[in-house]
């Protein structure tokens, strides 16, 4: 049960066993359960490194604010003569 489901705990295989009909301590679950070995997690130069190339390839547009900084916006690569935009006004286009 443990192995098909590694993010249960003791406690929820404790229920899932008791409803099952098998009387076991929450206790004696714990201590037959394996620790969790959750996978590492990926360092920020990691996660900038695999995205260097992609973000190398956006487009960005430069937007000055009031105190004196800049922001670096990325620009819709779709022009909006590719999207289903329609003109309101009846009888034309």
């Amino acid at each position: 049960m443990a192995s098909a489901n590694p993010l249960w705990g003791a406690p929820r295989i404790h229920g899932e066993l008791r409803a099952l009909g098998v009387d076991v301590s929450e206790r004696t679950v714990s201590r037959l359960l394996k620790p969790y070995a959750r996978p590492p997690f990926q360092t920020w130069r990691t996660f900038l490194t695999n995205r260097l190339a992609s973000a190398a390839s956006m487009d960005f547009f430069t937007v000055p604010t009031l105190i004196g900084r800049v922001l670096f916006v990325p620009r819709s690569r779709t022009p909006l003569s590719n999207t289903n935009a329609r003109d309101p006004t009846p009888g034309r286009g």
